[in-house]
C-alpha cells in the first residue's frame, strides 16, 4: 500500500531535532521562503520528510565547506 502525502509530514519541533536548528529558525526560513512549511488550517507548520531529508543533505554539504574554509584560512592566516 502506498503511503499517503500526509503520512509523511512531520512537526516543526521534529523537523528542528533532526536539522540541528531551533524552532524560530525554522519559522524565519519559512517566513522568507527558504525552507517553505505546509500549514494547517490553524497555522500548525508541518514539513514534508523527503524535503527535510533534501534540507539535511544541504546543511551538512554547507557545514563540511565550511570546516574546509577554516582550515585553508588558518593554514594561509587569514583568520
Amino acid at each position: 500500500m502506498k503511503m499517503d502525502k500526509m503520512d509523511k509530514l512531520i512537526s516543526i519541533g521534529k523537523v528542528a531535532t533532526i536539522l540541528n536548528q531551533t524552532t524560530k529558525q525554522l519559522q524565519r526560513w519559512d517566513n522568507d521562503g527558504t525552507f517553505v512549511a505546509i500549514k494547517s488550517v490553524a497555522g500548525t507548520r508541518y514539513y514534508n520528510m523527503d524535503d527535510v531529508l533534501s534540507m539535511k543533505k544541504l546543511l551538512n554539504g554547507f557545514y563540511l565547506l565550511m570546516r574546509e574554509y577554516q582550515k585553508i584560512c588558518t593554514q594561509i592566516k587569514i583568520v
